[in-house]
């Protein structure tokens, strides 16, 4: 690169990083527009932290998140996770060259926490009129109205590609500043501060699950889209972070619970005293209490039902969920608890929680309470973590409860108490946690010949006293009294029940009663309807203060639509009560209003399936239209059907685009109606399409129409959904082959295993081309003999390596096989590919491979993908270099590692780095996990003949490729030195990788047994890491005699001599002088 073009380059980054901060980091500026996020989180305003950046330890140093930049705390932990995903990945898949590159992806606001974090801030802090954000500028000038117009200090609107923005003239906007307001903007940006993970605070750590797991809006994932189109198939129909992270990493193949576990260990480690399950990430949800005093559970609840409706909790494996609510919360806590789950409970003081959806099954251990005393006080540092206590709330016996003189009853400790509507445990010293519609176990109340079992906590009245309710129907009772309901063509409806949908809430609650009036007054559509709800009678907080907003409508709504989408509708009735009508307890609501009950038009598809998340083309699919006339009504028409086939990440796109085009239309009387069934395997004819569905990753989308298909109408949504996704897969990772039925695995289908150097070496060298990602084939009909390996999923292209034997062709198939011994080379005809080991080993992976093939009912003959995965180690830890696993990352060389060196060596740091600049102009890495290599041919030619091979062979192999094998050197230009090392390997790996110089410091592979067990383990570190190359260079330089007193004396004709031989003036005559002269410049830098 010439010195205009590096020149070309700082501008492009300087540019690059002014666009960033000056579009993410200026938040403080701009118009803010509230969102559901925005609120949900409370700011990070008490922690000493919060004037500076909370950082992600990492080797870029990138900024990622910023408090004193105006930065919410939800904003940072969006930043935080993507950022740390971001380069977890980055650094497992580029390693070496990670660096450079995840530096210049923060600076440029590329990285996956910068896209999260923008998308969060476009949704809340973006003009929606203008569409513009602000920076500020000093010495500002521009052409106004053809005069040059100059200002000290300026606040210039900028839009998302960071260009100024004009008025509708095509003036420049921009409003005069002052220099403190663009001293303080300068002092936000530059500040910078730093945090561990081991450091954050129990509330730190709730709010990171706070948001990590609550579903988004739908502002926010339309916002995530418009700031990263191209990971757009990434996020999809994702509800939570949680979801675009895992399948962000998925993508890169990393997995997020291992990149993300400092967080859940941080948790844990606050809990351990009370409760030992460990839980998974994604199952970590935690309630956060907006400032209006409103939570989010609805929120969790909806993201839970939904991961029960896609068959995620597994009947016979309870999957474990915890659940925590830190904050004292004005509004019920009412969590969802789906079937197949336990259920953990952290419940801070005064807060309400309602049992009524827990316990799905009617077993007593489905759930656990867990109670603390943590109290956050936002006006307060937070509280002392040792503080901080939390206990198990059952009992350990049965506990009587004794009726007081005020009808109360209570124990005789006083912990356990019940008022007529609620049981209240109180612990840590008069704290109260109280607890509705409890005892589902016992019909919802406490009796005296039954103690309760819910949480494991026993109580029951004394001897003789009368069971008594623990139901909660609501604090308030609303009464509307003139509600006209018709259908769509204004005609009388035959309704029995309508929902009315809480905006406060964001419960569904159904009426208790609804009947015509019949006076003569009114309406002849008018109807008296009945709720029990609840709200915030609080009078304290805001919420109480402002009006509430209740959505009646024929159905519920929340099922199908979001939030936003229920409050668009225009067919359902709105009503509002104002903080005195609420009051009062008891509303009655006079005014008229009105609802329409869709009876004319398809409102819904429901699709039903034996096992929807395990769907196969042999199972038949239930469709049925939800369409309330039936044949021979008058006003009942045709149901009409038809189908496509489209790929998982287009279906976002096809559903926003609501056009419908090539979809295939159903035809004969089995397909006409409102109920039909559909198996794909019979009723697909095209075999292309039915193709496309095993290979998986495809949907497929049902319509039910009158007219014309279409994904929505007004009227509700008309298409259903069938997601296929793979029966089985193979994946290799870290020393294990896994078998996958419908994407799942455990330990019981993992195998013990290794790959062979000639496959690994195929895998590589096929990345980048059709078969990216080391994917590959098996057929599903295997036996104990061979199981063979191809490169296509028709099973008709093996995987193979071609190798040279006494100058000879030929091939070596890949295979699954077995064999105790250690692999040699191919040229001695050993097999290759994935090693089960031994023969007892590969038995049960066929055993099993069978079972799971019979299970998922995968035909003989077809074909089963294999994700090949190579291990992710780190030299640097166990060569006690580093204190922290690199995870196949790679480590940078360091100043102080050249001051280490030659401390040891006992010489100037000065004279290793003339060297390194020498040998390979300064670069360890040609490309992304490519070290910088020099392919030496006269090499070849006398291992292969060291190795055992006759002299005849390798003069015959020397012919043929004279660039590859040769007695004489040279030949540096025929071609690169990585073609070159591919056809080597095609003759005999082990020669081939040591007949190159390797890295930074060119130091010849066939002294790789001074730090390697192989040479395949020198290749990897070599291409992985740098300090790796430096810690091999180092011992090179050890183990050659007279090489540390050359280096010492700085005899630099000795160490050209020692280190390239003694023809080294034919080849490079000026290696000595330049050394010096290197060396020369660093002491003259210094």
């Amino acid at each position: 690169m010439n010195n205009k073009q590096e020149s070309n380059l700082d501008n492009l980054n300087r540019d690059k990083r002014d666009k960033f901060l000056n579009n993410l980091e200026m938040a403080k500026n701009l118009l803010t527009v509230a969102g559901d996020i925005a609120t949900s989180v409370s700011p990070l305003k008490n922690i000493s932290s919060a004037k500076g950046l909370i950082l992600m330890q990492s080797t870029a140093g990138g900024v990622i998140v910023d408090t004193a930049k105006g930065d919410t705390w939800d904003e940072q932990i969006v930043g935080i996770v993507g950022d740390f995903v971001g380069q977890v990945i980055l650094y497992v898949t580029l390693k070496g060259s990670a660096t450079p590159l995840n530096s210049a992806l923060t600076l440029s606001g590329n990285h996956l926490g910068s896209h999260l974090k923008n998308a969060l801030k476009s949704m809340k802090l973006y003009d929606k009129n203008n569409s513009y954000t602000y920076t500020y500028k000093k010495d500002f000038q521009a052409m106004v109205g053809g005069q040059l117009q100059k200002v000290p200090y300026a606040k210039v609107p900028i839009n998302r590609n960071g260009e100024m923005v004009t008025t509708p003239t095509h003036q420049p906007l921009y409003y005069a500043s002052n220099e403190a307001e663009y001293n303080h903007y300068e002092t936000l940006k530059n500040s910078v501060k730093e945090k561990e993970i081991s450091e954050l605070s129990f509330k730190e750590i709730c709010d990171f699950f706070a948001v990590l797991n609550t579903p988004m809006s739908s502002e926010y994932n339309k916002a995530l889209k418009y700031n990263n189109d191209k990971q757009e198939h990434i996020i999809d129909d994702k509800q939570t972070l949680y979801e675009i992270f895992s399948a962000y990493a998925s993508e890169n193949g990393i997995d997020a619970e291992t990149s993300l576990s400092s967080f859940s260990e941080k948790l844990h480690s606050f809990i351990k005293e009370a409760i030992s399950t460990i839980f998974s990430l994604k199952n970590i949800y935690v309630v956060s209490i907006s400032s209006d005093g409103t939570n989010n559970i609805s929120k969790i609840n909806k993201a839970l039902k939904k991961r029960e409706e896609n068959s995620e909790f597994k009947a016979g494996n309870k999957e474990e969920i915890l659940l925590i609510c830190p904050y004292h919360s004005a509004q019920i806590i009412a969590p969802y608890q789906p079937k197949n789950t336990k259920l953990t409970i952290i419940l801070a003081d005064k807060t309400y929680l309602d049992c009524i959806n827990l316990n799905p099954q009617g077993s007593k251990d489905e759930s656990k309470l867990i109670l603390t005393n943590y109290k956050f006080n936002p006006y307060e540092a937070n509280s002392k973590e040792e503080d901080i206590k939390f206990v198990d709330s059952a009992t350990s016996g049965d506990i009587t409860l004794y009726k007081d003189g005020n009808n109360k009853f209570i124990s005789q400790d006083k912990k356990y108490s019940y008022d007529g509507s609620k049981v209240t445990l109180n612990f840590f010293n008069n704290l109260n946690f109280n607890l509705l519609n409890f005892a589902k176990e016992n019909g919802l109340s406490l009796r005296s010949d039954k103690s309760s079992a819910m949480f494991d906590v026993k109580l029951k009245l004394a001897d003789k006293e009368e069971s008594k309710p623990t139901t909660n129907s609501g604090n308030c009772n609303l009464i509307v009294k003139n509600l006209i309901i018709t259908d769509e063509n204004l005609n009388s409806s035959d309704i029995k029940e309508i929902y009315l949908h809480n905006c406060e809430d964001k419960r569904v609650y159904r009426s208790c009663s609804l009947e015509k009036n019949d006076n003569d007054e009114a309406d002849k559509n008018s109807y008296t309807a009945k709720f029990n709800i609840n709200l915030i009678l609080d009078k304290d907080q805001s919420v109480f203060k402002r009006t509430t907003k209740f959505i009646l409508a024929y159905r519920d709504l929340s099922k199908d639509y979001s939030t936003s989408d229920i409050h668009s509708m225009s067919d359902n009735s709105v009503i509002s009560l104002e903080a005195k009508k609420k009051a009062e307890g008891s509303i009655t609501y006079d005014l008229k209003t009105s609802l329409i009950e869709v009876a004319n038009n398809i409102t819904g598809v429901v699709v039903d399936v034996q096992n929807i998340d395990q769907t196969i083309i042999q199972d038949t699919i239930n469709l049925k239209a939800v369409y309330k006339p039936n044949k021979g009504d008058d006003n009942y028409k045709e149901v009409n059907w038809s189908y496509k086939i489209i790929k998982q990440g287009e279906y976002n796109k096809e559903v926003k685009s609501n056009f419908v085009a090539n979809d295939i239309k159903l035809e004969g009387e089995k397909f006409k109606g409102k109920e039909i069934s559909f198996t794909p395997q019979t009723d697909i004819k095209d075999q292309k399409l039915l193709d496309k569905l095993k290979e998986g990753d495809s949907t497929l989308v049902f319509f039910a129409y009158l007219k014309a298909p279409r994904y929505t109408t007004r009227y509700g949504k008309t298409h259903g959904r069938v997601d296929f996704k793979v029966p089985m897969k193979l994946k290799y990772e870290n020393n294990k082959l896994y078998i996958y039925e419908f994407g799942h695995t455990d330990k019981n289908l993992g195998f013990d295993a290794s790959l062979s150097n000639k496959f690994a070496c195929e895998i590589n060298e096929v990345k980048g081309s059709t078969n990216f990602g080391g994917k590959y084939f098996i057929s599903s009909s295997i036996n104990s003999q061979s199981i063979g390996i191809f490169r296509d999923h028709k099973l008709k292209d093996p995987a193979y390596q071609v190798i040279s034997n006494n100058g000879k062709s030929s091939r070596v198939l890949f295979e699954i096989y077995a064999s105790d011994n250690k692999i040699k080379s191919a040229i001695l005809g050993n097999k290759d590919g994935i090693n089960l080991i031994n023969n007892e080993n590969k038995s049960k992976f066929i055993s099993k491979f069978n079972e799971i093939k019979q299970k998922v009912k995968l035909q003989d003959g077809e074909s089963v993908s294999i994700e090949v995965i190579e291990d992710n180690v780190c030299f640097c830890l166990s060569q006690g270099l580093v204190k922290k696993s690199c995870s196949g990352n790679g480590c940078n060389i360091n100043d102080n590692d050249y001051e280490i060196a030659a401390k040891e060596l006992g010489i100037e740091k000065e004279v290793l780095m003339a060297i390194a600049k020498q040998e390979s102009k300064g670069s360890s890495f040609q490309a992304v996990k490519q070290a910088t290599i020099l392919f030496e041919r006269h090499k070849m030619y006398s291992l292969l003949i060291k190795k055992g091979n006759t002299k005849a062979s390798v003069d015959a192999l020397s012919i043929k490729h004279p660039s590859i094998v040769n007695k004489n050197s040279g030949g540096y230009n025929d071609m690169t030195s990585y073609d070159k090392l591919k056809t080597a390997k095609s003759i005999d790996y082990d020669c081939a990788v040591q007949s190159c110089s390797w890295g930074k410091f060119q130091v010849m592979g066939f002294h790789y047994a001074n730090l390697y067990s192989s040479s395949r383990e020198l290749e990897k570190a070599m291409n992985m890491c740098e300090l790796q190359q430096f810690k091999y260079f180092v011992l090179y330089l050890k183990k050659t005699n007279g090489m540390v007193d050359a280096l010492k004396n700085k005899n630099w004709e000795g160490i050209a001599t020692l280190y390239n031989g003694s023809k080294w003036k034919e080849k490079n005559p000026e290696y000595a002088n330049n050394v010096k002269r290197y060396y020369n410049q660093f002491k003259a830098s210094k």
